[in-house]
Formats: structure tokens, C-alpha cells, sequence
């Protein structure tokens, strides 16, 4: 009764670009869907859906976790260096470089 009043089955090509896209007009990077759309030149809507903006990367996110990253990577530097020598004044130039190096969070201005 369902599949009477609302098709439960999109067209083929529907099925292989993904319910996401066709439905919802929601892009995912990185799964493939671009070279479906260009396997399946032409069909309906074609123009409508290559137009639809990507989503699942978060650019502001991604340059945060690798300042981050590198952040702590230094981190783990200095102490393994301060473990192997406590008074050298260079290591203490360098923490307090790496004291303010943090990169600020968009919600901490």
C-alpha cells in the first residue's frame, strides 16, 4: 500500500548517485558521488545536481586540528628535551614562545 502512495524505489540511475543527493540535495565528498554523476552523463536533473555545494569538511575545523597537532608535537618535544637538560636557557625561550602558540578556538575570542 505504502509503495502505491509513495514509490519506496527511485530510477536506477537515482539509486547509484544516492538518496542524499537526488532526495536532499546533500553532496558527501569523498564517496564517490562526482564520477557517478560523470558515469551517468546525461540524465534528469543533471544540471540541478551538479550545483549542490559539498558537504562533510569543515575548513575551519581541519586548519584548528593541525595547528593543534603541530602544537602538541612540540609540546612532546620540548618536555622529552627538558627531561635531558633542566637549565638551558634556550628551552626556556622556547616554551614561552610555545606557551602563546596555541591557536585561539572560533568560540574564544
Amino acid at each position: 500500500i505504502v509503495n502505491l502512495i509513495i514509490p519506496l524505489r527511485m530510477p536506477v540511475h537515482e539509486e547509484l548517485l544516492g538518496a542524499d543527493l537526488v532526495e536532499h540535495q546533500v553532496k558527501h565528498t569523498k564517496i564517490g558521488v562526482s564520477r557517478a554523476m560523470s558515469a551517468l552523463r546525461p540524465f534528469s536533473r543533471q544540471a540541478m545536481l551538479q550545483e549542490v555545494w559539498s558537504v562533510g569538511l569543515n575548513p575551519g575545523h581541519e586548519v584548528y586540528l593541525q595547528e593543534y597537532i603541530k602544537t602538541k608535537k612540540l609540546d612532546k618535544l620540548i618536555k622529552s628535551m627538558n627531561k635531558n637538560d633542566k637549565n638551558n636557557d634556550n628551552l626556556k625561550i622556547i616554551n614561552k614562545i610555545t606557551d602563546n602558540s596555541l591557536p585561539t578556538l572560533a568560540w574564544h575570542n
